[in-house]
């Protein structure tokens, strides 16, 4: 059987040889503030405290883990990354911070054993999406080994999205509908030409062309992302034997959220 294309469409993202020492260490800022509205969440909405155990799934070069590291949030922190790319980034954004407390791991959820005892199973940056065309079961995996993953009222965070207006947008524009971005000046890519269509489970089928700041280089990744509206989200986590299910539109007011993007936190029975 083929590897799905989103086990590797974050390959070759984040490589370290991208960056010298000072563009590192500008990117790594640039990442850390951005986790910022993520700890003013868990600390305003959740009261995350200092003894928290927290496990992120796709964490990507571990922002997240490291800002809250460093806001004194966690006890551990594990993280889980399947791009061997980021995961080596994230080892080295590690090193830079003087980390002790965060564990990156290159490997699946849904490859893996759980945890055991975690507070928080949180999955930012619509992970999630990614996650459930995988496979048929891929989904239901995800939110089991969360589940098992956590302590008696520890609780998931997901960050979900709702594309039902980009899939309308689609239909409309004929089958394809395109988008064209520009980067921050950090990061070392400065442009991405958007292309999205369905497919045929109505998955949004998302090819990226990026354009290299000061340079000709081009990188073309793809990916497939699944809709979920909230009705979708609740009725998925509680099926896996979650409870208390809560929805936010934002990790911060100041902060917006990209259209059709919210948060979800629900809790496994104490």
């Amino acid at each position: 059987m083929s590897r799905h294309v989103n086990l590797s469409s974050y390959e070759g993202v984040e490589t370290l040889a991208t960056f010298d020492d000072v563009s590192f260490g500008k990117y790594c800022k640039a990442k850390l503030a951005s986790a910022q509205a993520h700890v003013d969440f868990l600390s305003t909405q959740l009261s995350l405290g200092q003894d928290a155990r927290v496990c992120e799934i796709g964490s990507g070069n571990g922002r997240l883990l490291y800002a809250l590291e460093r806001a004194g949030m966690l006890s551990s922190g594990v993280g889980y990354e399947v791009s061997n790319t980021r995961h080596l980034f994230a080892q080295k954004f590690g090193a830079w911070l003087s980390s002790k407390q965060v564990v990156n791991k290159c490997a699946s959820v849904l490859d893996a054993p759980p945890e055991q005892n975690m507070d928080l199973v949180i999955g930012v940056d619509v992970v999630t999406c990614l996650i459930g065309p995988v496979a048929a079961d891929a989904e239901r995996g995800m939110t089991k080994w969360a589940f098992d993953s956590l302590k008696p009222g520890g609780r998931l965070v997901l960050e979900l999205w709702d594309l039902s207006r980009r899939q309308r947008k689609i239909a409309d524009d004929g089958g394809e509908t395109r988008s064209f971005q520009e980067f921050p000046a950090e990061d070392p890519w400065e442009f991405v030409l958007e292309t999205l269509r369905l497919d045929q489970n109505r998955d949004i089928v998302w090819n990226k062309l990026f354009l290299r700041r000061g340079s000709r280089e081009r990188s073309v990744k793809e990916m497939v992302l699944r809709s979920y509206p909230k009705p979708r989200a609740e009725e998925m986590l509680r099926a896996a034997g979650f409870e208390g299910v809560r929805f936010f539109d934002a990790w911060r007011p100041d902060v917006p959220m990209v259209d059709g993007e919210y948060i979800v936190v629900a809790s496994k029975p104490g």
